[in-house]
């Protein structure tokens, strides 16, 4: 993924994520106010309900206090016996135009100033039982308020005064009114209100304004009874829901007002505001992502030319610069480019040039050092001619002092001729100029090569050998000669630096197309100043060589032969020092595997 499509991608999320949260925020609060607001309106509706029930027990404390406040029922009642007559014909309900006809009443009761009992209509014993009421009782508070009473599976709404003259005054008795709400009650309460109702005497219906109507559930009914305040039910998708209970004189619940609203209202104020919260999404997202593509834009486009000149000083053209769009941080990261692009630019010429100078350099010395040798081979073999003829007595006998010098001079030439020849060898190599003839070469014959002049050299110094070379070793695809030549020069480098009673010890191990083999002394291993040079030309870290022999390549050149010689054969060498313990020299040699 490529950095402007990441940086879009980032910017969109940071751009598209607030507002997400915003809509999904707004949407709640959203549908919290109308949950609020519905509900607001269901408490309303509620207390229109009961101030509408409170205005018909209002209207029937009106009519009753009609009827004890009347000079005729006052006479009718003081007259001893009781005028039957006259109260038979007012309330009984078989009279067309008696008042229990004309206002409903499902209870009436007319008492004397005795509390002796002139007519009763409907459950008058039980209104008396439940409410305690008395004559005594109705002159000591002739304000009764309106009681609602259960009676059986019936709601009585009731009221009692005592009965006077029209005047208001004399008391002498107490008359009762009661009515049974039901269906006229609550399709008045439903023109009063508004809203659709229903009565419930515990989980049974007394009235409702419609048939087939809502049915609460049993649990919210009992909820009702359980906790005895209104309880509000907007779960329904399509109704929203308000229960409130009825309570008798000793505020104990005995039925259940139940009101509905359609939410369809609602439902439809709530998807208008997330269809507008969803099309002003979708527009602050397409806005985010015009925003984000252009900043992102303005960002990455500078990066991406910079990104481009990066790759052309890469490839090597480091005249390249970058443009500064403007003064802010990126403005400044591509002056601090250009500052680093031509200090570079710099560094690499003024590499170029000590790169040159050295390579000229070392040209120099490998044209001084092939020059000083082919000079030098001329007098080293005039020198081992003449040595020769006078070894043969050709210029006369030689006496025994005469013959230790020249065998001496001999032995001073090979070893001069072997140095010469080494120089030949480490120009060559250097100049990629040896020539090397690879074959198949057992590495333990060359081996037992090796070992022979070394252990002539040294028997004098007791050093343990230990040869670790598997059976199952491949050759090695080198030259015979050279091999030779390095396992020389290491093995005599071990001999030489390792202390007495110690041992050198010679292993290999066949690896993926190559060989690696592995030389370790027992000396006090090489310092951290040693080792940077121990591949130097004529390095030695005791200041001098060895006495060496003509086969050897780590003499009077050190080991630097050995590195060109192996290098040469495509091989490398490292060395690793245990400080105090000896010298591991390990160095690999194609196979022919």
């Amino acid at each position: 993924m490529s950095l402007r499509t990441k940086l879009l991608l980032s910017l969109t999320l940071l751009a598209l994520v607030p507002l997400i949260l915003f809509g999904l925020t707004a949407n709640a609060a959203a549908t919290s106010s109308l949950i609020n607001v519905e509900r607001d309106n269901l408490e309303e509706a509620l207390t229109s309900v009961k101030g509408g029930l409170a205005y018909i027990q209002a209207n029937g404390v009106k009519t009753l206090k009609d009827y004890s406040d009347w000079d005729d029922m006052h006479t009718a009642v003081d007259k001893s016996p009781a005028d039957q007559d006259f109260l038979k014909t007012t309330f009984d309900p078989g009279s067309s135009g008696s008042t229990t006809n004309s206002f409903n009443l499902a209870l009436v009761g007319v008492w004397d100033k005795d509390n002796q009992s002139l007519y009763s209509l409907g459950p008058v014993d039980e209104f008396v039982k439940q409410t305690g009421a008395t004559v005594k009782s109705v002159l000591d508070n002739s304000e009764q308020a309106p009681t609602l009473l259960a009676i059986g599976s019936d709601i009585y709404m009731i009221a009692y005064r005592p009965i006077r003259t029209t005047a208001g005054e004399n008391s002498n008795g107490m008359l009762a009114f009661g009515r049974k709400l039901g269906a006229d009650d609550i399709d008045q309460l439903h023109k009063l209100t508004g809203y659709d109702m229903a009565l419930y005497r515990g989980q049974t219906s007394i009235a409702t304004t419609m048939k087939g109507g809502v049915t609460p559930a049993p649990g919210a009914l009992q909820a009702i009874i359980a906790k005895g305040e209104d309880v509000f039910d907007q779960n329904n998708q399509d109704i929203a829901l308000a229960y409130s209970p009825l309570r008798d004189l000793h505020n104990q619940i005995i039925a259940t007002i139940v009101i509905w609203r359609p939410r369809a209202a609602t439902q439809a104020a709530q998807s208008s505001i997330s269809s507008t919260l969803a099309l002003a999404f979708g527009f602050g997202a397409v806005l985010a992502l015009i925003v984000a593509f252009l900043l992102g834009r303005s960002i990455t486009r500078p990066l991406l030319i910079m990104a481009d000149t990066a790759d052309k000083i890469a490839s090597g053209d480091l005249s390249q610069r970058v443009s500064a769009p403007s003064k802010d941080e990126l403005g400044r990261l591509a002056y601090a480019f250009n500052q680093m692009t031509e200090k570079v630019g710099h560094r690499v010429e003024e590499s170029e040039k000590e790169s040159s100078r050295l390579q000229e350099l070392d040209e120099f010395r490998l044209n001084l050092l092939t020059a000083i040798t082919q000079a030098l081979q001329a007098p080293v073999n005039n020198i081992k001619n003449h040595v020769s003829a006078l070894s043969m007595s050709l210029y006369g006998a030689l006496n025994e002092p005469q013959r230790r010098s020249v065998e001496s001079i001999a032995r001073s030439t090979a070893m001069e001729e072997a140095l010469v020849a080494d120089l030949v060898d480490f120009a060559q190599a250097q100049q990629k100029q040896l020539r090397v003839a690879r074959e198949r070469v057992p590495l333990r014959e060359v081996l037992q090569d090796a070992m022979r002049s070394i252990e002539g050299r040294y028997k004098d110094k007791p050093i343990r050998f230990n040869s670790l070379i598997p059976n199952d070793l491949p050759p090695v695809f080198a030259d015979r000669t050279r091999m030779e030549q390095v396992l020389s020069g290491l093995l005599d480098w071990a001999y030489n630096n390792s202390k007495a009673n110690g041992q050198v010890t010679f292993s290999a191990v066949a690896l993926p197309r190559i060989v690696q083999i592995k030389v370790t002394d027992t000396s006090d291993g090489l310092s951290s100043e040693m080792l940077p040079k121990v591949f130097d030309l004529f390095y030695h870290p005791n200041g001098k060589p060895a006495e060496r022999s003509t086969s050897d390549a780590s003499g009077g050149l050190g080991l630097a032969l050995v590195k060109a010689l192996i290098e040469q054969q495509g091989g490398n060498i490292t060395v690793e020092v245990d400080p105090g313990k000896g010298n591991v020299f390990t160095f690999t040699i194609p196979s022919t595997t």
